[in-house]
């Protein structure tokens, strides 16, 4: 630690004596030579040394060629640009070559001169004494001289000539004459090239030349035709006295066709050796496109290949493939009686049912089957009789497309066979609908009837006899009036638009249950309080469903069905056995279960659902496009359950948009 100057020299003031640690202090305040001076001891001296340049960064920029590559030519330099190159060319006198210094070329480098060397000079340059005598070419050089045309221009001078050139058509070794105004010529060769380029024209040497001074020149180019003025193909007309060329331009592939004066394209064009005729794409030899062909005959070598739309003859047969590629034979008059018999041994069983079919008229001959009579067992009012004038039973099976102008349903007893009928009744056809070739349906008036019986069809050529179906005046009725309903909305609020009916229920939107809008939220419940059957019950069931104004969207349905259960506060779907509507946001709506069975606007569609064991079958009736529409879904439950009746809505975006659904009859069998 330093002492300060003042407190030392107080220690050694006139008759003081300093102590050994006055004495260590004073010189323990300076630095000995021996020792080191510490940078951060000299005053400023670390903020000259930021003022340097670092000795690494110093020996790096001498050695760096780029150091100064923009203010600094380098030794190459091969950073100077266009201006730079210029004005040290200025400063050291070096410019462009004054004009009047002659240059030759030097090829390797790609320079050229502007002057012929002697070589050059002698291979271009011709011996006038060798060429020409008495003053005249000779008739024997003329040849050598490649004087193949001869121009005659107008312009006075090359320079001239050239920027004209276009004016004139002529070619290698072609001889220029250009006149000076006195009635001679400098006479130049064009040796081909670029024809602006000065250097691409031989001087002759040869200045007052004039076509009569070369013997029999003249005579001999007016015997000869001028050159066409634009390039092509050309033939030689001579019409009378005048003799001129003409163009044989036609498009290119097309075939010459000669019209009485020219060479014109024909429709034939040649594509890769195939000719066609219409056409620039012909497939085959010969291709006549939206063509025909006349002759008087046609022969066929036998031929073995296969292609779309062919007619070949082989093995003395004469076969026509088809787009597919399926080869036929083609039956002639005197084939029928021979070929005809045979035909049946080459079809299978499907397509003989087709050709009896066909015989038929177009109407099934297949045999026919009846999977279910629905109902399977008939409910015979005995109160009011007049119920019971047309009942509609309804037959469902396979190949029940039947003749309309030649079938039969009739009504046989329960113990009829297949080969022992005993025919009751015949359905007048006008009660009968043949809906499709799984469906029959028909009316019936069974006040004559109790028990059980069959049904046999007629198709206008087999007949078919169905299992047992019952009609019967002591079936267990559901008493509909006695049936209790829950009904549920969200939030428990009472509407007059989700209320019960007679035997069913009503739901219109409501906006003060919910919001009149498109939702998939179920906002009505509706239930049978105890079940409509019981487990093990064999039943029929028929319901009415109308349908309003429905436009909807996929997320809006409602549904109405049977269920395991008679809860409704939980507002869930828990329909097990249902019909179920979603509309597609335009003006359909459709079934879940059928989605191609669509409806527009207001419907009525009447719904029966049958159970026999464990199997339910739903059908639903509907008139759709003025026609009759029946829909089946068989579907299997499981055993043990009872089954309550209700229904299911969600909310929708108009009060006048619902349905309603009514039991219209039910009972056990």
């Amino acid at each position: 630690m330093s002492t300060p100057l003042h407190t030392i020299l107080s220690w050694y003031e006139d008759g003081d004596f300093p102590t050994q640690e006055q004495f260590a202090a004073s010189w323990s305040s300076f630095y000995h030579k021996d020792e080191f001076i510490p940078m951060d001891k000299v005053d400023n001296l670390n903020a000259k040394l930021q003022d340097k340049t670092d000795k690494l960064v110093y020996q790096a920029h001498l050695t760096n060629v780029d150091a100064h590559n923009t203010t600094l030519a380098k030794l190459d330099a091969s950073n100077l640009n266009d201006i730079n190159i210029q004005a040290w060319k200025i400063i050291l006198g070096v410019g462009d070559l004054p004009p009047n210094i002659a240059t030759v070329d030097d090829p390797p480098n790609n320079v050229y001169g502007n002057v012929w060397s002697k070589q050059q000079s002698d291979a271009l340059y011709m011996v006038l004494t060798d060429f020409v005598s008495n003053g005249k070419i000779m008739a024997s050089k003329i040849e050598a001289l490649g004087l193949t045309e001869l121009i005659s221009v107008t312009q006075t001078s090359l320079s001239a000539f050239m920027a004209n050139n276009a004016s004139y058509p002529y070619e290698k070794n072609d001889m220029i004459a250009i006149p000076d105004g006195a009635g001679n010529y400098s006479l130049y060769i064009y040796k081909g090239g670029t024809k602006t380029v000065s250097a691409n024209y031989i001087p002759t040497g040869l200045t007052n030349i004039t076509i009569a001074m070369v013997q029999g020149l003249q005579a001999a180019l007016d015997a000869k035709l001028d050159k066409p003025s634009t390039a092509g193909n050309y033939f030689i007309n001579r019409t009378g006295t005048t003799t001129g060329y003409r163009l044989i331009n036609p498009a290119s592939n097309y075939l010459l066709f000669w019209n009485g004066s020219d060479f014109t394209a024909s429709d034939v064009y040649n594509n890769l050796g195939k000719y066609g005729v219409g056409t620039t794409t012909p497939s085959e030899m010969l291709h006549l496109n939206n063509g025909r062909i006349r002759s008087k005959a046609v022969v066929l070598d036998d031929n073995t290949e296969t292609l779309n739309n062919q007619i070949t003859c082989y093995n003395r047969k004469l076969l026509f493939t088809d787009s597919t590629g399926t080869k036929k034979t083609v039956l002639m008059k005197e084939d029928l009686a021979s070929e005809f018999v045979t035909i049946p041994s080459q079809l299978n069983d499907t397509q003989k049912t087709a050709w009896k079919t066909e015989m038929n008229g177009g109407w099934t001959t297949n045999t026919m089957s009846v999977t279910a009579v629905i109902p399977p067992v008939v409910e015979k009012d005995t109160v009011n009789l007049s119920n019971n004038d047309n009942v509609n039973i309804t037959l469902e099976g396979a190949n029940l497309n039947l003749n309309p102008a030649n079938f039969t349903v009739s009504i046989c007893t329960g113990t009829s066979t297949a080969g022992n009928v005993t025919i009751l009744e015949t359905i007048n056809n006008n009660k009968v609908t043949l809906l499709n070739a799984n469906y029959i349906n028909f009316f019936l008036n069974v006040n004559n009837y109790q028990g059980d019986y069959k049904i046999l069809l007629f198709n206008g050529v087999a007949t078919y006899l169905t299992d047992i179906f019952t009609i019967s005046s002591s079936v267990n009725r559901v008493d509909l009036t006695a049936i209790s309903w829950s009904n549920k909305t969200l939030n428990n609020v009472a509407s007059p638009n989700m209320a019960l009916i007679s035997n069913g229920f009503k739901s219109f939107p409501d906006s003060n249950v919910a919001p009149v809008a498109l939702s998939s939220q179920i906002i009505h419940k509706v239930k049978t309080v105890q079940p409509l059957f019981n487990a093990g019950d064999n039943f029929y069931l028929e319901i009415i469903v109308s349908i309003t104004n429905y436009l909807g969207a996929n997320s809006s349905f409602e549904a109405v069905g049977l269920s395991s259960t008679n809860v409704v506060n939980d507002l869930s779907n828990d329909l097990i056995v249902l019909s179920l509507y979603q509309f597609d946001g335009g003006s359909n709506g459709k079934f879940i279960d059928n989605p191609t069975f669509n409806y527009t606007g207001t419907q009525v569609f009447r719904i029966i659902f049958i159970k026999k064991g464990n199997v339910i079958i739903k059908r639903t009736y509907a008139r759709l496009n003025n026609a009759d529409i029946v829909y089946q879904v068989q579907s299997s439950i499981s055993p043990g359950l009872d089954l309550y009746f209700g229904g299911v809505v969600t909310s929708n975006d108009n009060a006048n948009k619902g349905l309603s659904s009514q039991i219209i009859k039910a009972y056990k069998f």
